[in-house]
């Protein structure tokens, strides 16, 4: 009978059938086995990684099995398997149903079947398909809790495992472990220690992402086709999407004309109004393009000059892009200048590209008209 078939006893490593009661006697305790662990401590493993801690954990199941069921079992297959999708629901159910038999081997059932954790495992799994097709569609705020309470949720099939292995494990008394039971090993406090720091960044991103969202609460809400002007009265710009506020100015940069937030914190647009002073375009642009650079070594820069629509005022339209201060994506700043009548008018716009607000950052900035005070 081969190793785990369905109501098959756990052959040893030397291979052959084995009466249930052995299972837990000299020759299956003759080689280390990875003690267990408390259910809550495999948790904070999978969610401050990620889930990414589900791989090494089905990899350490796996050694286990070769160990001391079958010699044939490849580990790095279970891994490999769980990235792969719909491959990974394979790799799943058979190691639950091997968790299954080795508690049937020492006389008792498993609390959670195959079935069971396939049935949650598939749930879980295409719930977090869904989450990613609506993450768009989200601001940042409730993309960024939903995609939490996935991973929280994602953990799920496997700490239902654990519990069945647990139990399995507790029987072995006389077993050899390759670490301290109950304890987390050097590498374990190292990933604790590093997704602690990744769910300190993360948390911080939601801290600043709900203050700019109690900012949106305290502006006025924008709709589609609204033209909104800044304090100076010289310009006005257009909105071409709804999901836009005007903040109250000095919100988010003291020397504000006009601020404007998308649906994330990462997108907004302020105006800055100023005096020429005698400033050419070429200086004032070389000047936003030198302080840009400071932050940015590696920008890419992008401009074009027109004169505004109807007028012989010029405009210059600058686009900065870079991912030296973003390891997710590509961070813009869209910049508009236009001088006119001794003032300088500056529209600064930026965003993220994982926000998908790009077009209309720069329908926005590109849309400065003048008043007749700005004329």
């Amino acid at each position: 009978m081969a190793p785990f078939e369905d109501n098959a006893v756990p052959a040893g490593p030397l291979g052959g059938s084995r009466d249930p009661k052995d299972v837990i006697g000299a020759e299956m305790v003759s080689q280390r086995w990875y003690p267990g662990m408390a259910v809550w401590r495999l948790f904070l493993l999978i969610f401050l990684t990620f889930t990414i801690y589900t791989l090494f954990w089905s990899g350490r199941l796996a050694r286990d099995l070769r160990a001391h069921v079958d010699p044939e079992i490849k580990p790095w297959k279970s891994v490999v398997g769980l990235i792969i999708p719909i491959v990974g629901f394979g790799v799943v159910y058979r190691q639950t149903r091997h968790i299954r038999n080795l508690n049937a081997a020492v006389g008792q059932s498993s609390k959670f079947g195959p079935g069971l954790v396939m049935f949650v495992f598939i749930v879980v799994y295409f719930a977090s398909l869904a989450s990613n097709l609506a993450a768009d569609d989200l601001g940042e705020t409730l993309s960024l809790v939903l995609t939490l309470v996935v991973v929280a949720a994602y953990s799920a099939p496997w700490l239902l495992m654990q519990h069945d292995l647990n139990r399995y494990k507790a029987r072995l008394a006389s077993a050899q472990w390759t670490s301290p039971p109950n304890r987390y090993t050097g590498l374990q406090r190292t990933t604790v220690a590093l997704g602690g720091l990744l769910m300190i960044a993360v948390f911080g991103g939601l801290a600043l992402e709900l203050d700019g969202l109690v900012d949106r609460q305290q502006g006025q809400a924008l709709a589609r086709g609204d033209h909104v002007a800044g304090n100076s009265g010289a310009y006005q710009l257009l909105i071409p999407q709804a999901g836009w506020a005007k903040l109250i100015p000095g919100t988010l940069s003291e020397d504000a004309d006009l601020e404007l937030m998308g649906t994330s914190s990462t997108t907004y647009v302020i105006g800055y109004v100023g005096d020429a002073l005698n400033v050419s375009m070429d200086d004032f642009v070389a000047n936003r393009r030198a302080l840009i650079r400071e932050d940015w070594p590696e920008v890419k820069v992008t401009e074009e000059r027109r004169l505004l629509p109807g007028t012989i005022v010029p405009v210059s339209f600058a686009r900065y892009e870079s991912t030296d201060l973003n390891v997710l994506g590509t961070t813009f700043i869209l910049v508009t200048t236009v001088i006119a009548d001794g003032k300088t008018i500056e529209i600064v716009g930026a965003t993220e590209s994982i926000d998908s607000h790009l077009p209309q950052v720069e329908a926005i900035t590109k849309s400065v008209l003048l008043t007749q005070e700005g004329n």
